[in-house]
Formats: C-alpha cells, sequence, structure tokens
C-alpha cells in the first residue's frame, strides 16, 4: 500500500531513512521483513547499532496500535516531507533574488523549476496483477497481428515522420503533453550551414537529422563558444522563413520562433525590430585538421583573387613581379603544368596561362615506355601476348611505342602494372596524355570552381577544413590579388574587394576565425557603361588592422603594411564601430565620471548616436 507512496528520504530522521529501506529491499525480494528479518539484514549492512540497535526495532513495532490506518499513517510522513521541501525551496528562490548580476529571465526560470521539483518527488510504481489488463493487452496485440498494412505508426500520426517512428504515434492514454523549455530549440532553413569545430567544415543543418555525430559551436554560462554534441535535430518541415541581417553584414534563414541573445536575455524572433541589439561571435574558435602543400594553398588564394577560370584555359592576371614569380613556382609543382606569357599590357600588367609542361611530359612518356620494356624483358613476354592479356589489338599497344600517346585511363595503367609487376608513375602519366585538361585545371573542376565566372567564384568546402596554417596562406595571396591597405589624414581600413558575394562571405568568416572582425557591404559601381554590385569585407580600426598584419599579411606589400600601420599608431584611434556596447547596457558611473577614467574632457560628447561606446574606450 505504501510502496509507491513513500521514499526512504521522505522519512526526517536518518535512523527510520535506514529501516525503511531495508524493508523495501527486502520486501521487493520477496522476503519477510518482520523483526527478526530486518535486524539481521540492518547487522549484515553495519547499520543495526547506529539505528538504535534490536531494541529500538521492537519499541517501533510495539508503538503501532493497528496496522489498519498505515496508508493514513504514510500520507502524514509525505505530507511533512513535502513541507520540509517547500522549506527549502523557499530558500533556495529567496537567495536567487539577491542575484542582481544574472539575467531575469534566467532567474524566474531557476526559481520555477526549483518549486516545480517538489511535485516531482520520485515515487516507485505500483504494481498490479497481469490478470487486471493481460486481456486488453492481447486484444490490442491481435489487432495489431490482423492488420493487412503492418503499420508502423500504429497511433494517432503526429505528422512529424521521424518523431512517429520512434512513439509509434500517439497511443490512447488519459493525457499527452509534449512539452520543453522555452527558447531553446533553434530552427534554421536545411541549406544554412553550421560550423563543425571538429573539422572546421560548414554543413548544412539539413545533414544534422542524419544519425551520425555532429558537433558544434554552443553558447556556454561564461558566454564563451565552446564544442558542444548534437543531442537531437527534428525536420520541422515547411515553415515560414525569414532572412536576418545584421549591421556587419552577416546573414542567417530562420523561423519566427528562433532564439537570439539580447542585452534582456533570448528572445524570439518574431519579438525583435529592426535596429535592435543582437549577440554575434567576436572570434570562430575552431580550425580543421587538414594540411595541404603550401603551393595549392597559395594558388587557389591567386586563382580566386586575379584569376580567368575558363573551361578552355586558365589564366592568371597581375603586375607585381614578385607575385608573378611565386604563382609559376605554384603552378610548376603539380605534374607536367607550367604557364606561358599570353599577353604584356603598356602599364606593364602581365596574363599568364596555365598550359602543359611539354618537356615534363615527354619524359614522363619515356619513362612510362622504358618501364614497359624493362618489364616485358623480365617476364618474357612480347608486345603481342602483352595486348592478348589486357584485351587489346597489338596495333593498340604498339602505338605507344611509336608515339606520344598513352592507355586511355588509370585502370588500363594499373592492369599493366599488375601484368608486368612494376611501378609506374600513375599520376604523373594521367596528367600527362595530349587531350587531357592539365593537372591545374583538373584541380579546379575537383574542386568546383573550373568555368566559374568572377562573380560566381566561391571558396570551396574543403578550404574550411583546412589547419590554421594553410587558411593563412590562402588568405595572404588572396589578399595579394584583391586586398588592400590604406592610410590617409582622414581614411584608413582594410578591405577586400569582389564581385561574387559568396565569396566575401567565405572570407569573411575565415577572418573571424583568426579574431578579426569586419563589415560585409555591397556597393553599385560603373561597369562598361552600366552598373554592377561589388562586395566589400573591410575593417577600419587599429586593432584589427594590426591582427591581421600580426596573423595573415599581405604578400608582395609588405613595404606598404609597415607604412601603414606607422601611420594608424601615430594617430592611435581606433574608430571600431562594428564592437560597441548597446546603450541599454547601463552602468552606475554617470558621464563625467566616465570621461575622467579614460582621460577625455569632462563635458566630452561621444556622439554614440544608435551604436553606443566602442568596447576599446570602455576598456579604458
Amino acid at each position: 500500500l505504501i510502496a509507491p507512496l513513500l521514499k526512504p528520504e521522505d522519512f526526517y530522521w536518518q535512523a527510520h531513512q535506514a529501516i525503511y529501506r531495508t524493508v523495501l529491499e527486502l520486501w521487493e525480494k520477496g522476503r519477510p521483513p518482520d523483526l527478526i528479518v530486518v535486524a539481521d539484514r540492518l547487522e549484515e549492512l553495519q547499520l543495526l547499532q547506529a539505528i538504535g540497535g534490536r531494541v529500538y526495532l521492537s519499541e517501533l513495532i510495539g508503538s503501532v496500535t493497528t496496522t489498519t490506518s498505515v496508508e493514513y499513517y504514510a500520507q502524514i510522513v509525505k505530507k511533512k516531507a513535502t513541507l520540509r521541501a517547500l522549506i527549502e525551496a523557499g530558500k533556495a528562490v529567496t537567495e536567487l533574488g539577491y542575484r542582481e548580476e544574472e539575467e531575469l529571465e534566467e532567474v524566474l526560470d531557476r526559481a520555477e523549476e526549483t518549486i516545480f521539483s517538489i511535485s516531482r518527488f520520485g515515487t516507485k510504481p505500483g504494481y498490479h496483477l497481469i490478470s487486471e489488463f493481460i486481456h486488453e493487452h492481447i486484444s490490442n496485440l491481435e489487432k495489431l497481428h490482423r492488420d493487412p498494412e503492418r503499420r508502423t505508426v500504429t497511433g494517432l500520426s503526429t505528422g512529424f515522420r521521424k518523431f512517429d517512428e520512434m512513439t509509434a504515434g500517439l497511443q490512447p492514454s488519459d493525457l499527452i503533453v509534449i512539452a520543453g523549455r522555452p527558447a531553446m530549440g533553434k530552427c534554421l532553413r536545411g541549406d544554412q550551414r553550421i560550423l563543425d569545430p571538429s573539422t572546421g567544415a560548414l554543413v548544412p543543418i539539413a545533414r544534422f537529422t542524419e544519425k551520425e555525430d555532429k558537433t558544434v559551436l554552443a553558447l556556454g554560462e561564461d558566454y564563451k563558444l565552446v564544442p558542444a554534441p548534437v543531442i537531437r535535430a527534428l525536420d520541422s518541415g515547411l515553415q515560414p522563413t525569414y532572412r536576418v541581417v545584421t549591421s556587419s553584414g552577416r546573414e542567417i534563414v530562420v523561423t519566427a520562433n528562433h532564439p537570439f541573445l539580447t542585452l534582456k536575455g533570448w528572445r524570439e524572433l518574431h519579438e525583435l525590430r529592426p535596429g535592435d541589439r543582437i549577440a554575434t561571435p567576436r572570434r570562430l574558435p575552431a580550425f580543421g585538421t587538414k594540411h595541404v602543400p603550401a603551393h595549392r594553398a597559395k594558388l587557389l588564394g591567386y586563382l580566386l583573387g586575379d584569376g580567368a577560370l575558363g573551361r578552355s584555359s586558365v589564366l592568371f592576371t597581375n603586375k607585381n613581379p614578385k607575385i608573378i614569380e611565386e604563382f609559376k613556382a605554384c603552378v610548376e609543382a603539380f605534374p607536367c603544368a607550367t604557364t606561358c606569357q599570353a599577353r604584356v599590357t603598356a602599364s606593364g600588367t602581365i596574363t599568364l596561362r596555365v598550359i602543359k609542361d611539354e618537356i615534363e611530359r615527354r619524359r614522363v612518356i619515356e619513362e612510362f615506355k622504358h618501364l614497359v620494356r624493362a618489364g616485358l624483358q623480365a617476364k618474357g613476354l612480347s608486345l603481342r601476348r602483352l595486348s592478348l592479356k589486357l584485351g587489346f589489338s597489338t596495333s593498340n599497344v604498339q602505338r605507344w611505342f611509336k608515339t606520344s600517346s598513352l592507355p586511355r585511363d588509370d585502370r588500363l595503367l594499373m592492369e599493366i602494372q599488375r601484368e608486368l609487376d612494376i611501378q609506374l608513375p600513375i599520376e604523373a602519366l594521367s596528367h600527362a596524355r595530349r587531350n587531357d585538361l592539365n593537372s591545374v585545371a583538373k584541380w579546379l573542376r575537383e574542386l568546383g570552381l573550373l568555368g566559374r565566372r568572377a562573380e560566381e567564384k566561391y571558396i570551396p568546402d574543403e578550404v574550411f577544413t583546412w589547419d590554421r596554417e594553410s587558411l593563412r596562406l590562402f588568405l595572404n595571396r588572396l589578399f595579394a590579388c584583391d586586398g588592400s591597405l590604406y592610410a590617409g589624414r582622414r581614411l584608413y581600413g582594410l578591405s577586400f574587394s569582389s564581385t561574387s558575394k559568396e565569396l566575401a562571405k567565405g572570407v569573411q568568416h575565415l577572418l573571424l576565425r583568426f579574431g578579426i572582425l569586419t563589415k560585409l557591404r555591397g556597393k553599385r559601381v560603373r561597369h562598361h557603361g552600366g552598373e554592377r554590385t561589388v562586395w566589400e569585407v573591410e575593417a577600419r580600426d587599429l586593432r584589427n588592422i594590426q591582427r591581421f598584419v600580426q596573423e595573415i599579411g599581405i604578400y608582395g606589400a609588405e613595404d606598404r603594411v609597415r607604412l601603414v600601420l606607422e601611420a594608424l599608431e601615430r594617430r592611435g584611434s581606433y574608430n571600431m564601430n562594428i564592437d560597441t556596447i548597446p546603450l541599454e547596457a547601463e552602468s552606475s558611473l554617470s558621464w563625467r565620471d566616465l570621461n575622467l577614467l579614460i582621460d577625455y574632457p569632462a563635458n566630452h560628447d561621444h556622439h554614440m548616436g544608435q551604436r553606443g561606446l566602442s568596447r576599446d574606450k570602455l576598456e579604458k
């Protein structure tokens, strides 16, 4: 009668807790919980003397005049335990009321949880005779067995496929409540990409509904981003979505109930208005682990900057001799690839074309012929016997030795290796075929870039998985082409320009991994008698420019970088208008006291407008 109602912790005295716990243990094992058995078990647990010995057990039994009211006695114990818990909860809630440094919403949530926990005093389930419910369950099983469709959803479908698979639908019961803490779930459009901090990859959130493990960056209690596993992701079906764009140019497509962090705590999108301030990361602490050869990282930066990635040929245009020479070296690091000069303008701008290196190509072909002849001689085979083994006509095989042609694919090369027991330079041979693309063009095709126009360029998915040094080289050479660093009397800053918005967004994201805050904006410019949009990623403050120079730099512009930094340091101004503290973040200091603390005139007007004070100014 009382096992489902009372827990050992409901008793106030520890001695009574130990006695009741022992009685429950014996009862569950089917042993009689009488005086002798209970005393023996307490003695085995070395608790008998602590509770007062056999004498106290006898006194307890003797103090109970009748067992007919045992259920009522249990309710008295439960009531007293609940009241004690309520007193403790009241103390905890009172203490929460003095935590002014915490967000009000969070304090209220914790207070609610403290009170609600009292009603969740865990009790063990009651026991019933099988005869009371076996007939109902047998009827349900027979009904399912007779179902000709063998449906997996036997209850009421919710419309959420994966939820139905886990629950078989909503089954008949007294009450079904599906609930969760408010403002904790995120809902983004399926194509929105999420950073996986374990690999550096940007993964579409639609893939998170798959069963494989995923990791994301989550905001900890200290407001720092930390890696955290995704417990569960669900496809919520078709929903209205909205594009949210910040003043720094970052954007995301979400549903109306997606939460954003504000100074007043988490707020869903439908609660926000244009101009409201939301938190965005100042750094993305995540780099990939994939290290790529330096010549590949550099070459990709050059080609995404000043490259023309046509299907018929790959071109590169620049006028800096230092950059031109390094570009040639990067191309020649690829198998059978080199460059030739396509044209030179009057201003000294040079255009290079990536082509096959004919000298290297002939050398690879001659090496192939030599290795095959040596293999034939070692095996005692003729060309005719080899052609029969390969399933080719003798004339086709003879052509490999009389001309500069090669086997048509790599699988055939591997068959020749196996038949002759030789080691062929298969990668070099695959790039030496006359009518195939050169190795640089093949690489660009693998990355999905070959044939893309300037406004269609983007940073390939693979790049986001590169390690820190590979990304540094890539960005360094990219800025060497389409980046600029300048300082004048009134204007100064760092910028990267491109007609491709996707490329600019990728650059802004990668800079954030290095802790470099930038703004992305589009501007209309004249172009061939018309107009087009150019996308610019820019930073106009000393701190981020210094960090860029220290972490990344610009190849071929070292002298200009040094002069700009000297000019900025002399000026000593930060002018950070993208990392500001909102006006709503009030302080007990007056403006006069604040000005005196940061060595400003007492009556200085900071002209914040709607921006607020910069973080650098407040750090003073």
